[in-house]
């Protein structure tokens, strides 16, 4: 007597584990399809990105941006963060479209067939191309560095870019950083931010100021800041005639330049300001009354304990630490400024925080988008922008 299997039965537990293999087929290939990696975010050519960004006023663009997704899935971008809604993502590209598996059905033959294309979706889903796409990150409007439009008004924008493939998504935080451009008084408005009053719009200059100074060319950037300050008494030509623009300025005429500015700001000079600190800086000297009353109020220092220097040319780094100092002195708060750009300002530096101080207030951009040059001299001209800056962030 022959026993025969149960045909019915092996037949049925054949259907369930192609099923079986099927469903699992199809569930490592949707994992392959979306692994739980999200989507990177680079510059349009595959260098990482830092936080920082600097661009100059009057520009709309950022930084180009590229977003890739290595298992192929489309998707999507988004702006957020303080000041989100200023910037745009302009000339987007189009993403690979997603990947869709087919389900398998409950009867053998289906079963099967699902089988085959779970193992088909796998080989592709493994295999499939990356998804690229381009955007640029830009204002939605230029810029002014003279009237920011920034959440805390400093000149330092913050926006977030997000990328999503609708289950994973990466984000990058940005600070764009807009920096001042030498322009005409006529472009320099007062500043003003939504907490506070609008100031006195900035003097400009009388035409016949800077025209009388035939050394003073007529497409000087500094061209309108000297105007400003000879008007307001604060600098004098060396002659009728001439400004000597390219002249290097003294520790003594620096002090008396920021002296004047100080009291046409509406601030006094203590009574009675001491005689004597240095022994060549006295008070009865040309510029001795002047250097007497900033030493009183703190914004100068010597060149050591019992001399000032006065007939020393002004170095950038001595000029970034006397406006500093005035600007504290004022009772104002510099900006905070994490790092800076400039390699060639040292962290521990002891000028180090006054360079932050008035590049965080737009007085300086430096000399070029990465060094300061602070041993370099400050010539008269450098020296009426600086003050003039100085002078409109004080009203």
């Amino acid at each position: 007597m022959k026993i025969h299997g149960n045909t019915g039965a092996s037949s049925a537990w054949s259907v369930i584990a192609v099923i079986v293999l099927s469903s699992l087929l199809s569930t490592t290939a949707a994992s392959a399809q979306s692994s739980g990696n999200p989507p990177t975010i680079t510059d349009d050519t595959g260098q990482v990105l830092g936080r920082g960004l600097s661009v100059e006023e009057n520009t709309v663009g950022v930084q180009a941006l590229r977003a890739v997704d290595r298992e192929g899935d489309s998707f999507s971008w988004a702006l957020s963060g303080a000041d989100g809604a200023l910037f745009e993502l302009f000339s987007a590209t189009s993403s690979s479209p997603l990947i869709t598996l087919a389900s398998a059905t409950s009867s053998l033959a289906s079963a099967t067939s699902s089988l085959a294309s779970a193992t088909s979706s796998l080989a592709s889903a493994t295999s499939s191309s990356p998804a690229v796409g381009d955007r640029t990150l830009r204002f939605k409007a230029a810029p002014d560095f003279e009237n920011p439009a920034d959440t805390d008004t400093n000149n330092v924008y913050e926006v977030t870019v997000t990328v999503s493939d609708g289950t994973n998504s990466t984000s990058h935080d940005f600070e764009v950083t807009v920096t001042d451009v030498d322009e005409a008084p006529a472009s320099l408005p007062a500043l003003s931010t939504p907490t506070e009053p609008k100031p006195e719009p900035e003097p400009k200059p009388k035409p016949e100021t800077v025209d009388r100074f035939v050394d003073v060319a007529k497409d000087s950037p500094h061209r309108g800041n000297i105007g400003v300050l000879v008007d307001l008494e604060v600098i004098k030509g060396k002659t009728a005639t001439s400004f000597e623009p390219k002249v290097p300025s003294t520790r003594a005429h620096v002090a008396s330049f920021l002296a004047r500015l100080w009291v046409k700001s509406g601030r006094a000079c203590p009574e009675g300001a001491s005689d004597g600190v240095w022994a060549d800086a006295a008070a009865s000297a040309a510029h001795g009354s002047n250097i007497a009353c900033l030493a009183d109020l703190g914004i100068v220092t010597g060149v050591t304990d019992t001399t000032f220097e006065p007939d020393q040319p002004a170095s950038r780094s001595v000029v970034a630490s006397f406006l500093a100092n005035a600007w504290r002195q004022a009772g104002k708060k510099c900006q905070v400024v994490e790092s800076l750009a400039f390699t060639d300002v040292a962290a521990d530096a002891d000028y180090a925080d006054d360079v932050k101080c008035i590049y965080g207030l737009g007085i300086t951009a430096g000399k070029t988008a990465t060094t300061y040059d602070p041993d370099g001299i400050v010539t008269r001209e450098q020296m009426a922008s600086f003050l003039a800056r100085l002078w409109q962030k004080l009203q």
